[in-house]
């Protein structure tokens, strides 16, 4: 087999890999950030019903964080099915890129085998998990846009917008240009991520695509062999 399928393939599952791993972090922050409000809110409800304060607490804002848990905590559970699949794919790809070929043509070969094998574990993998990663894909093309506006957003103190110039400035506490920096490159290595498995998306489906019309060819032969 080609050295550039090689290549190629080890892309495509390293761009999978992270879009897996990238789901697993925005579900875990969506349910972080479920688990903080409602905490928050549950602490209000307390306080108003056993303080003679009167302390402001929102029933939308708990049944929003509370859905917002529920749905953090499945999705993780989701995209760890994906991941643990993928993962495994990964390091057995790895530990053929390791493995020394021999220069015979014996040790092509056995190479060769094991790459098909992994390619035909990934085409199956794929196939079962269609519509889920499909949804993760977007998923994290949705969570590196809404991290990298939260980033942005969170370290401005004045943005000033007119027909003929915008201006903006930092906030006073320089201690958070650090965490926006990291917050925006995890966005946007997550977003460059995303976009590129979803290109090798398009060449999956169009395997899948292939491989059914020659199921169904198959099929329609042996039932016309059979008459």
């Amino acid at each position: 087999m080609e050295e550039s399928t090689f290549r190629q393939f080890q892309r495509e599952v390293r761009h999978f890999f992270r879009v897996s791993v990238m789901n697993i972090a925005f579900a875990a922050l969506l349910m972080a950030f479920g688990l903080m409000v409602v905490v928050q809110e549950v602490i209000s409800i307390w306080e108003t019903f056993t303080t003679e304060m009167s302390v402001t607490f929102s029933p939308v804002f708990l049944i929003v964080a509370v859905s917002a848990m529920i749905i953090g905590l499945a999705w993780i559970i989701t995209s760890a099915r994906v991941f643990e699949g993928i993962e495994s794919i990964k390091d057995d790809l790895g530990k053929l890129t390791k493995k020394s070929v021999s220069p015979t043509e014996s040790g092509h070969d056995e190479r060769d085998e094991e790459l098909t094998r992994l390619i035909v574990r990934m085409l199956s993998h794929y196939r079962d998990n269609h519509g889920t990663i499909h949804r993760m894909i977007y998923v994290c093309m949705l969570g590196s846009c809404s991290i990298f506006a939260l980033g942005t957003i969170a370290s401005l103190e004045h943005v000033a917008l007119s027909s003929g110039s915008f201006s903006f400035t930092i906030g006073p506490n320089l201690l958070l240009l650090p965490s926006m920096i990291i917050m925006v490159a995890f966005a946007i290595a997550s977003l460059i991520s995303s976009i590129y498995f979803y290109r090798f998306a398009k060449v999956w489906d169009e395997r899948l695509k292939e491989i059914e019309q020659s199921e169904d060819l198959l099929e329609k032969t042996l039932e016309m062999s059979l008459r």
